[in-house]
């Protein structure tokens, strides 16, 4: 029971986070973003396992599906990504990009991700993707 509530709580908090990151204007650049570089994620989220379960996941959270959310995580279509995980883009599209972490590639919302760059001392400082 305590197990199924913490559960639930965590997948509630990610809803929420999620709608708050696919929540921004759809017409956004992704000026400097390429395949070669590294990027980290800048917010606990849920990637998905293929883009079929990207768009269910999308869905749910449009709907505010939270029992659907919940099924999703259970059926292990979705994984957990935590803030500062390091990743690697392999395809992008319109809101989504497509990654690899720690050998597997999934599916995301473009807005959790945030790249390492260069400030103008050579300090590596952390620059978030504006898709605005």
């Amino acid at each position: 029971m305590k197990k199924n509530l913490i559960i639930g709580l965590l997948l509630s908090l990610s809803i929420i986070t999620l709608l708050s990151c696919s929540n921004s204007s759809s017409n956004k650049s992704s000026k400097g973003l390429n395949f070669t570089d590294t990027y980290t994620i800048n917010t606990d989220c849920f990637g998905t396992i293929d883009k079929a379960s990207y768009d269910e996941m999308n869905t749910c959270l449009t709907r505010k599906d939270e029992e659907g959310f919940s099924q999703m995580y259970l059926d292990g279509k979705l994984i957990h990504l935590s803030k500062g995980d390091r990743v690697k883009v392999v395809e992008m599209g319109l809101g989504w990009i497509k990654i690899r972490f720690k050998g597997a590639e999934m599916y995301l919302i473009r807005e959790c991700l945030s790249s390492l760059g260069k400030d103008s001392n050579n300090k590596t400082t952390p620059i978030i993707i504006s898709m605005s």
